[in-house]
């Protein structure tokens, strides 16, 4: 495996301290059920109820082979179309 260094002159990316925090990728339905604030009574992410909205398409979220990505930008958009309802 072979990994490209790119010089900072070069880089189009913003360096991680101008990054928002909004914008960094979420990854699995733990990580969306946090964001989402899908907590149950004992403090874990609730699970079931992650896959639920993710599977309808409630949120806005990919899912990249078994998993589901998004950013919190994303998850807590509001979104004006329900065609995924």
């Amino acid at each position: 495996m072979c990994l490209l260094r790119i010089s900072p002159e070069h880089n189009d990316m913003p360096a991680n301290s101008e990054i928002d925090p909004l914008d960094l990728p979420v990854h699995g339905a733990a990580g969306i059920a946090r964001v989402l604030n899908l907590i149950d009574d004992g403090g874990k992410p609730d699970l079931r109820r992650a896959f639920y909205i993710l599977e309808k398409g409630y949120v806005d979220a990919d899912k990249w082979g078994r998993s589901w990505v998004s950013t919190p930008r994303r998850l807590l958009k509001p979104r004006n179309d329900r065609s995924a309802a």
